[in-house]
């Protein structure tokens, strides 16, 4: 079975660039908070500035580490989503088509500029938010993918809903 999934990579490059955003006004925020010299007002901006700098780097490496168990196994007959390690879901080519057809699954373009493509699954009740899978051309696997959806008419579909 092939994956298409995210580099490490790229991962690495991501968690690179918000470690050197974050950690520096880290730590020039905590220096300042246990400088004397420092007015009282002035502490409070750096005091937000840890909580602003601190949650987003805490988001950031979270959201970076669940990217990682996001992937799609697929061959020529079955098709695998891996939400994350404890969930996922199997389907045939020809199922996928037919949730395509039902809308119980879309196929969108992503919500950055890059070249890819979005899986989003419908919720199916209240309490189970809608899922996406997002696949970007960065992605390994995405040549094997896009060219495997082809074979099996995934494209035809959503550009036949598209149209009017």
């Amino acid at each position: 079975m092939y994956k298409c999934k995210t580099r490490n990579l790229s991962l690495g490059i991501g968690v690179f660039l918000i470690l050197l955003l974050c950690v520096p006004v880290i730590i020039f925020c905590t220096f300042n908070l246990f400088n004397p010299e420092i007015s009282l007002r002035d502490k409070g901006i750096d005091i937000a500035g840890l909580g602003v700098f601190g949650w987003a780097l805490i988001y950031c490496l979270r959201s970076a580490l669940a990217a990682e168990e996001i992937e799609i196994e697929f061959n020529e007959y079955n098709v695998i989503f891996h939400f994350s390690a404890a969930q996922e879901k199997e389907m045939t080519w020809e199922s996928l088509k037919e949730q395509l057809l039902s809308g119980d699954v879309r196929l969108e373009p992503p919500p950055t500029a890059l070249p890819g493509f979005l899986f989003v699954f419908q919720k199916q009740d209240e309490e189970t938010p809608a899922i996406s899978i997002p696949v970007y051309f960065f992605h390994s696997g995405y040549q094997e993918l896009r060219q495997t959806m082809k074979e099996n008419g995934i494209f035809e579909i959503v550009k036949s809903q598209s149209l009017p």
